[in-house]
């Protein structure tokens, strides 16, 4: 559990360098912790692994770049809890998840449905780097906990759908709310 948090902690302050126009200290990236490359197990090449954390990092970006990090983990972590849930209501790929439509041609992620271009860079920056150590830490070695408790929607605390009544609300974060069956 300690080395997926320094991860993290690495990847954020990097960030935070980059964003505010510095680059990590040297030491920084050699010394205190190293990132290894990931390793899919469930998919079958490495083009794939890049494929579904950009559709991981896109959903983040799209679903909750003015959220806080944690909220944007979260959002990811719903988006994975599908591909790994064991009922038929879900495909079992992140970008078929992503992509998945509901009846009548409505998308279950609604920006799929439109054109919407990636406009703010850091924010983009922000969610590939999330992407990337969620996809490893939570999809593949699921060593680290799930915020959702097992959550498999996402709306925000404003709405209401009557879909919504069967869900029970597991937890809330920022402005969304993550639900799963009762």
């Amino acid at each position: 559990m300690k080395a997926p948090l320094c991860t993290l902690f690495y990847i954020l302050g990097c960030f935070f360098l980059l964003s505010v126009g510095h680059a990590p200290p040297v030491k920084m990236q050699t010394h205190f912790i190293s990132i290894p490359k990931l390793k899919p197990k469930f998919v079958g090449t490495s083009i794939q692994k890049s494929d579904e954390t950009n559709c991981l990092a896109k959903a983040i970006y799209h679903e909750g770049r003015g959220e806080s990090i944690k909220t944007q983990v979260m959002i990811a972590e719903v988006t994975i809890n599908r591909v790994k849930d064991s009922s038929t209501m879900f495909p079992y790929s992140i970008c078929q998840v992503i992509h998945q439509r509901r009846t009548k041609g409505v998308c279950q992620y609604t920006w799929v449905c439109g054109r919407h271009p990636i406009k703010e860079k850091a924010a983009w920056i922000r969610s590939q780097l999330i992407a990337q150590w969620l996809y490893k830490h939570y999809y593949l070695e699921r060593d680290i906990p799930d915020l959702t408790k097992g959550s498999l929607y996402f709306v925000t605390l404003e709405t209401h759908r009557s879909w919504m009544d069967s869900l029970e609300r597991k937890v809330k974060s920022d402005h969304m709310q993550f639900l799963a069956a009762d």
